[in-house]
């Protein structure tokens, strides 16, 4: 036992500082010696360590509570990190979820616009095509025939129409027929048609297209078809000449010929053609059909009341003594102006 511990631990409740300086310990050794040993530096008394260990037991005491409170909280921090966690997770997913079927009902949504919006616009594209192709098909069809209406009034107004004079009443008449049969379906459409409009801006080919050159050349033919629509008639009259018997050379015999017009004169016509006077007319010999040394000499044709009178005379060289009473047939061709001589008054 040391003194200065004895001393140490008398004077512990007396708080006395440890001893200072150099000790003097007494150690028994295992074969019963007793050795005493100095040591010069200090040593802890007992008290001392003991109540470094009580303080050590203490704070380990206190360390080991600490650290089993702070596992205890770790514990708890993980579970609630965990639980937390997976709380986190699962709300993420959840929203994940939420945002992906809202995206996807959205976009769904947004697609079913669009796509429902291509297909009117396909829809309305298509139909407006079909449209204008079937449109164009109907112009060209209705251009094919108002042409062939045209073309059929072409003849007409080189039959019945009169050169040079636009506002003459053929020319009037015929103009209005090409147009009654070339607009008159649209005119009684748009006045007498149904009100509901067509999608087609062009109405298509109907049995009015089909009739409108047959009833333009009808319609022509209705109004001028007793008309005298041919200024000038020709033809060629064959004359037979007579003779008388004479012993005279060279004698001459007058021939007479007169031809009716009427049946080459319009009706509407015959009328007013029978009371011109001074009708132009033409005259020739076209054939000759005589003995040796005849001749045709002085023609003359003249129009009155609508019958023509050819006079022309026959110059025989040789006597005529025997034979028939004629000599032969002479072809005289005319031509006749059937309008009126007299000029319209200024």
């Amino acid at each position: 036992m040391d003194l200065a511990e004895r001393r140490l631990r008398d004077a512990a409740h007396r708080e006395a500082p440890p001893p200072q300086g150099a000790r003097l310990l007494t150690a028994i050794l295992p074969d019963g010696r007793t050795v005493r040993l100095a040591v010069a530096a200090p040593l802890a008394p007992a008290a001392t360590v003991s109540h470094l260990a009580r303080v050590a037991d203490d704070v380990a005491r206190r360390q080991y509570s600490s650290t089993v409170h702070q596992r205890s909280a770790i514990r708890r921090l993980s579970r609630r990190v965990t639980v937390d966690t997976a709380r986190l997770s699962t709300a993420k997913a959840k929203r994940a979820a939420g945002m992906r079927r809202r995206l996807v009902a959205r976009y769904q949504r947004l697609d079913t616009r669009v796509t429902k919006a291509v297909t009117d616009f396909r829809t309305r594209v298509d139909r407006q095509l079909k449209i204008e192709t079937e449109s164009a098909r109907r112009l060209g069809r209705r251009d094919l025939w108002d042409k062939i209406v045209i073309a059929s009034s072409l003849p007409l107004f080189a039959a019945y129409g009169q050169q040079g004079q636009l506002s003459n009443t053929a020319n009037l008449a015929l103009t209005l027929s090409l147009l009654i049969w070339l607009v008159g379906d649209e005119v009684v459409q748009s006045l007498f048609g149904s009100d509901e409009k067509s999608v087609y801006p062009w109405r298509d080919t109907d049995i009015w297209s089909y009739l409108a050159p047959i009833g333009n050349i009808l319609t022509a033919f209705w109004l001028f078809g007793d008309r005298q629509n041919e200024r000038f008639i020709t033809g060629v009259t064959t004359v037979k000449a007579g003779v008388t018997l004479t012993e005279v050379p060279g004698q001459t015999f007058r021939q007479f010929e007169n031809v009716d017009l009427s049946p080459r004169i319009a009706p509407d016509h015959r009328d007013d053609f029978e009371t011109f006077k001074d009708v132009r007319v033409v005259a020739t010999v076209g054939a000759t059909r005589l003995p040796a040394g005849a001749e045709v000499r002085s023609i003359g044709a003249s129009v009155r009341r609508g019958r023509l009178h050819l006079t022309f005379d026959v110059v025989t060289a040789a006597p005529v003594t025997t034979g028939p009473a004629a000599l032969g047939e002479v072809d005289v061709a005319w031509i006749v102006d059937t309008a009126d001589p007299t000029p319209p008054p200024s």
